[in-house]
């Protein structure tokens, strides 16, 4: 029938008409399934036996007729008067309940940034695909990421008449993205195959350093480089001099001034954004002087450890960038980045593929820097042992003491850093010449055998009749100290050593720190071949060797003599350039495109961390741990070990099992 129906439906003290926003199904429960009249609409009698019985209808029915004559309308408007309804209560109904019901809607409120936190560990029994993560589907795909790949397939075939258009009627949405996490915005199911940029800052010590790194994955995009392009990599190093060491207040004022200055220079390495549509969403920032550049993917920085100060300026300053650019923020290990350097290296070599990265795991890490001394079993990538590690102070530090007291005060006065052990090594051993004749102990009872030299004196390797794997750098840093003031005349105090003697307790306590190194890796190296042995596991085949004091030439020389002549001669040392030795962000960058490719992410409310212990497996061994001040556990745990990680793949898998189900 052409007739115009409403239908009134009244509740006791409440009318549907003055509450729109009541859901039909409140309104009008199975009235599909209700039995009607003639007019198709229930009657008042028929309304308690029809399923209906706190509803009751009234109907009044207008025929188009009378809609279509004004004359009618007319007429009737002035000769009849509607007749009031009668309101009929509905028998016990309570209006309250629908006032309650109507003050609990909630609108729906955006999503935040990180992915919903996952329980851990994970549960996968009795799970359902709407539990498992918001914005997942009955079939346990994500609607976002499949939303994003219609989008893309209609990009590809917007040449088609039919593409084109259903691609601007996609574009005329206006799709809610702040609902989108950033995480989607990338693609993770097309991520393998774009370019991955990333901008690193590290500031754990007294150097500022800034990197922009790129990682292609296809052979086309490298354009004759490697896998990687390290596009900027600049640093600022604090002035310690008159300090004679690191100035932690000047060191962070260093950063205050330099970070944002360097971060602003780096914009313009960051690879051109195109105009041109492409395959993937590209979003891009433009410059002062109009250039438009991509926004990296992520960003990363060092966390810890070092000194938390210094590490919060870099880590709040990474934060900034990742909120305003709206990207995930990777917070990576310091001293993971030093062992992952090589990788890197290889990384940046045109021989390089993205399936053949060197050196692959495992290999064992030999970090001696100014802070650090350590022998690290590297497992995997988040999977390390600590094998021994130094008692009291690290190599570096001892040798910085060490050419603060030996070296002329000629040659300190033109030193314009505080390098004071690459300074001792480069005065004792100035050519490789001067080391040509370096011969190491042959077993483990030569080096027991303490000869004292022409002058009188001998500086004994520490642990060197144990077979403790540890380190100890301080009893040499303390005899070399009481035999040189011993050897000076105490009555002539303008009176020096003979500048021969002095060049001799140069390269003796270079030798002797050396050799206590070369000696510890090899008693790692007997015992891990044991457990290979037992274990039947994939054995060591390299040595890397990273850190500030792996660039010494003395080192790396002593290093390979010393396994050559122990049996060790098909161990491979691999030491990074002289330039990515030291503190520098083009470390930190790789590593964080490591973690990134394992799905890693960091969330913004992480803090830096002084302590930081890369052994995972220091928990089971020590459960009571370091509480820190920032109130996460320190030094405990490995990588993964400190508050603030979570993995975006993990939650995939999960959700993709759960939604199998």
């Amino acid at each position: 029938m052409n007739e115009d129906r409403y239908v009134q439906a009244y509740f006791e003290d409440v009318s549907i008409l003055s509450a729109p926003c009541v859901p039909p199904i409140l309104m009008i429960p199975n009235l599909t399934r209700a039995t009607t009249g003639g007019s198709g609409i229930p009657s008042r009698a028929q309304g308690p036996k029809t399923g209906y019985p706190l509803l009751t209808y009234r109907a009044q029915i207008h025929m188009n007729k009378r809609s279509r004559n004004p004359a009618a309308k007319e007429h009737s408007d002035t000769k009849s008067t509607p007749v009031a309804q009668e309101h009929i209560p509905i028998i016990g109904y309570n209006a309250r309940e629908v006032e309650s019901a109507m003050k609990s809607l909630v609108e729906p409120q955006p999503l935040m940034y990180k992915p919903a936190e996952k329980p851990h560990p994970r549960r996968r029994s009795g799970s359902t695909p709407w539990e498992s993560k918001p914005n997942l589907m009955a079939n346990g795909k994500d609607f976002w990421v499949e939303l994003r790949k219609q989008f893309t397939a209609l990009q590809r075939s917007g040449g088609t008449r039919e593409g084109g258009r259903r691609l601007s009627m996609l574009k005329s949405l206006r799709l809610p993205t702040w609902n989108l996490p950033s995480e989607h915005l990338y693609h993770h199911s097309s991520l393998g195959r774009r370019r991955l940029l990333t901008l690193a800052i590290e500031s754990s010590c007294d150097d500022t350093s800034v990197a922009v790194l790129e990682k292609h994955h296809h052979p086309s995009q490298r354009g004759g480089n490697g896998i990687a392009s390290l596009h900027f990599h600049e640093h600022i190093t604090a002035d310690n001099n008159g300090k004679k060491g690191i100035d932690p207040i000047r060191a962070l004022d260093s950063h205050a001034r330099s970070l944002a200055l360097l971060v602003n220079k780096s914009l313009h390495a960051l690879p051109t954004a195109s105009i041109e549509p492409t395959e993937h969403s590209v979003r891009s920032i433009s410059l002062k002087n109009g250039t438009l550049k991509r926004v990296p993917d992520f960003i990363t920085v060092t966390r810890g450890p070092g000194m938390r100060s210094n590490l919060s300026t870099g880590l709040n300053t990474a934060k900034g960038l990742a909120v305003a650019w709206q990207i995930p923020l990777l917070a990576v290990h310091h001293m993971q980045a030093h062992a992952l350097t090589p990788r890197l290296v290889h990384a940046l070599s045109p021989q390089s593929t993205s399936s053949s990265i060197r050196p692959q795991f495992p290999f064992l890490s030999l970090l001696i820097s100014g802070g650090h001394t350590m022998l690290i079993h590297s497992k995997g990538l988040i999977d390390h042992k600590t094998l021994a590690t130094s008692q009291d102070i690290a190599i570096g530090e001892a040798l910085d003491k060490i050419g603060r007291l030996l070296l002329p005060d000629t040659l300190q006065a033109a030193i314009k850093d505080i390098a004071y052990a690459k300074h001792l090594s480069t005065y004792a051993f100035p050519t490789p010449t001067a080391y040509a004749d370096y011969q190491p102990p042959s077993t483990r009872g030569a080096e027991c055998i303490r000869t004292s030299n022409q002058y009188g004196w001998h500086i004994p390797t520490p642990y060197a009749d144990t077979r403790h794997l540890r380190f100890s750098f301080s009893g040499i840093a303390s005899e070399v100290h009481r035999l040189f003031h011993l050897r000076t005349n105490t009555s002539h105090p303008d009176q020096q050593l003979a500048s021969a003697e002095l060049l001799a307790f140069a390269r003796s306590a270079l030798t002797g720190s050396v050799n206590h190194l070369a000696s510890r890796t090899v008693l790692a190296l007997e015992k891990l071949r044991k457990e290979e042995q037992l274990k039947r596991s994939a054995p060591i085949r390299t040595l890397v060797v990273s850190g500030g004091v792996a660039a010494n030439s003395y080192l790396r020389h002593v290093l390979r003599r010393f396994l050559d002549v122990r049996g060790y001669g098909d161990v491979e040392l691999c030491f990074p350039p002289v330039e990515l030795c030291t503190d520098n962000a083009a470390m930190i960058a790789w590593c964080g495109m490591e973690m990134w490719a394992e799905g890693w992410r960091s969330e913004l409310s992480v803090r830096a961390v002084r302590r930081w212990s890369m052994d995972s497996e220091e928990v089971g061994a020590d459960g009571d741990g370091d509480h820190g001040e920032e109130g996460v556990t320190e030094g405990k745990g490995g990588i993964l070990g400190v508050e603030g990680w979570y993995n975006v793949k993990q939650d995939r898998i999960e959700g993709m099992d759960v939604g199998s189900k």
